[in-house]
């Protein structure tokens, strides 16, 4: 298979025309909001990054803010975060917290929108600067001065979603409706689609005159008040109800058993022989139950937030494990282990479709695009490394596991991972031209510990699993990322032992001990062996080869490895999941 690596390092810096003093004093809050909200309204693509960097400047100093414009202003940006970010999320605290105006510091909402960077092979946070893109067209199409939001409620899903997949209203057009002398119009609507994000993604927002904003609404939201409550207009209600059912069912097949019941009603002659007023109301409370049921079916589903910054590309789930070592100086390396089978690379047949329609062919290598951003006690990031590899589209052609490393003095470490999967062609002259991008995957690595430098303290590495196979030394033993394992698979593990501790001899004793289990059956009992070890050095370096012949619980297992200094009494433990197919 041909290989392609190429490496990039990338330093991000914090200055620019848009950087703010960092004295508070000196930052009108207000001012900075109008000027973000003019980059994203004329779409300044330019200014964006720059605007970005205010934006997160303007939320650091919400603590400070002193005017009442500033505070009404800090207080606006603050619900539109509320809109975006989960309940559950621990940044929810110093939200509320800012909301009702205590002084906290507001440095966990930059970490927060950090985190949220969708691509972390680039230097800038597509994700903020959606959102205040959102914020800006929200303002303009769907303000609402009355609302402490500013904007009404279609303005709050937008922000959240994004724009919809598609938009209707739902009006009377059957002519026989419209020549009823008792003939009423329905309400101003809207009916919003988001079938890319899910299929019950979808809102009605009804405005009930005027004066009033859009809100979401219910389809009962959407018949006459004066039809409703006048028995002496029934004969007018049900063919009303059945064309607002009807385009709601062409809209959505939710609505699709309302519209056949009223239907099934109009088209027998003399109808069903059910009183109209009845009738009615039976199927105005099923409208009110199904709503109520669809309510709370959409809050559970839809997500919270959505972001289009992947562009529409499937997703990419590579296998990644991680391991920490502790080097000679006391820092500690993290590596990252990822491997891509076949079966990850092969687009859908959907996804090739719309390609085929926009113009893209198919070309015979992939181009796998893999990157890392290491990040800074904020989440900033601070360097971006981007390795490229190249994997035939051959059925059955995959990428050998793939390592990364990095060495680092922090206490936490963060580690942010993307990685792309374009079509690609690579030119006689040894360029490559890439096409259109297929899958994107990104994975979060953060808040890792640093391993302990105290040299009084028996320390242990995370297991690094290998496959090793008869006649291969452990040092050439191929990376084991992938969770499944079979009762034939080679597998050994990898870790490391530090401050052992020297007897009268001058040497170290300890016993290692692994022990295998099944996660959800008690049944068999565990596996265990135990060794013990010798040595001329206060680190040791051990391959534990496991045979799983003998292992027959289908499902997910851990295996513990247990290190005890015989010599000090300290005991130490990591352990490390798979899943055993048989």
């Amino acid at each position: 298979m041909h290989r392609l690596t190429l490496i990039i390092l990338i330093t991000i810096g914090a200055s620019g025309a848009w950087a703010q003093p960092s004295n508070p004093l000196q930052v009108n809050i207000a001012a900075l909001d109008r000027n973000i909200n003019e980059v994203f309204a004329r779409q300044h693509v330019a200014s964006y990054p720059h605007a970005v960097r205010a934006y997160l400047d303007l939320l650091r100093n919400i603590p400070q803010a002193t005017t009442e414009e500033d505070r009404q202003t800090a207080t606006r940006h603050l619900r539109y975060i509320s809109m975006v970010m989960p309940e559950e999320d621990p940044a929810r605290l110093v939200l509320d917290q800012l909301l009702e105006e205590e002084t906290v510091d507001a440095e966990t909402l930059i970490s927060w929108w950090n985190r949220q960077d969708p691509l972390p092979s680039s230097a800038e946070n597509e994700r903020v600067q959606e959102h205040l893109a959102r914020i800006a067209y929200a303002q303009e199409h769907y303000a609402d001065d009355n609302d402490m939001r500013g904007v009404d409620d279609r303005g709050e899903i937008y922000i959240r979603l994004g724009t919809p997949y598609r938009t209707q209203q739902i009006k009377i057009v059957s002519a026989g409706v419209w020549l009823n002398p008792y003939s009423a119009k329905l309400p101003d609507n809207d009916f919003w689609e988001y079938r890319h994000i899910d299929k019950e993604a979808h809102y009605l927002f009804v405005r009930p005159s005027p004066r009033r904003p859009y809100k979401i609404a219910t389809s009962e939201d959407l018949i006459p008040r004066e039809l409703v409550a006048s028995r002496r207009r029934v004969g007018l209600l049900i063919p009303v109800m059945e064309e607002v059912f009807a385009q709601l069912a062409l809209a959505h097949p939710y609505y699709g058993t309302t519209y056949d019941a009223l239907n099934s009603y109009m088209s027998v002659p003399g109808g069903t022989g059910a009183d109209p007023y009845q009738f009615a109301r039976r199927i105005l409370t099923k409208m009110r139950l199904d709503d109520d049921f669809y309510d709370d079916n959409r809050k559970q589903i839809v997500p919270v937030s959505y972001t289009n910054a992947l562009r529409g590309a499937e997703t990419l789930d590579p296998a990644l494990r991680w391991a920490r070592f502790l080097e000679p100086n006391g820092q500690t390396r993290v590596e990252l282990y990822w491997g891509l089978a076949a079966a990850d690379l092969a687009p859908s047949n959907r996804l090739l479709r719309r390609l085929r329609r926009e113009g893209h062919a198919p070309t015979p290598r992939y181009l796998i695009t893999f990157s890392v951003a290491e990040r800074n006690s904020r989440f900033e990031p601070h360097a971006i490394d981007t390795q490229h590899f190249s994997v035939s589209t051959t059925p059955g052609h995959t990428l050998r596991t793939q390592s990364w490393s990095t060495v680092s003095a922090a206490p936490l470490i963060h580690l942010s991972t993307q990685w792309e999967q374009r079509w690609a062609r690579f030119e006689e002259d040894g360029s490559i031209t890439p096409g259109a991008t297929l899958k994107i995957g990104t994975r979060m690595v953060d808040s890792l510990t640093a391993l302990p430098r105290d040299s009084s303290r028996l320390v242990i590495s995370d297991i690094r699993p290998l496959s090793l196979t008869i006649g291969t030394t452990p040092e050439d033993a191929a990376l084991l990322p992938f969770e499944e394992l079979s009762s034939d698979t080679p597998l050994a593990l990898y870790f490391e032992v530090y401050h052992l501790t020297y007897g009268h001899d001058d040497l170290t004793r300890f016993t290692v001990e692994y022990r295998i289990e099944s996660v959800s059956r008690r049944e068999p009992a565990p596996l265990a062996v135990s060794s013990s070890y010798s040595g001329a050095a206060r680190t040791a370096r051990e391959h534990i080869g496991l045979d799983l012949s003998t292992w027959d619980t289908i499902g997910p297992l851990v295996i513990t490895v247990r290190v005890t200094d015989e010599l000090s009494g300290q005991s130490v433990s990591r352990a490390i999941r798979f899943r055993f197919s048989g």
